[in-house]
């Protein structure tokens, strides 16, 4: 019964096989202003956890 109503719902189309959602993974654009976003994001991840890091290693005593 749920997958009767499952193809019902407002949703787009989608398919059971993973074929089709790789494709639509590949099909979708994404602008300049987005990626910059997306870079700054992982920019300061990347800078946030190398800090941590570097904080976490400072407290241990040297061999």
């Amino acid at each position: 019964m749920w997958l009767i109503k499952a193809h019902t719902s407002q949703e787009a189309p989608t398919s059971t096989s993973g074929s089709s959602s790789l494709y639509d993974f590949w099909k979708k654009k994404i602008t300049k202003k987005d990626f910059i976003i997306y870079f700054s994001y992982f920019f300061i991840d990347i800078t946030l956890i190398y800090l941590i890091i570097i904080l976490i290693l400072r407290n241990f005593p040297t061999v």
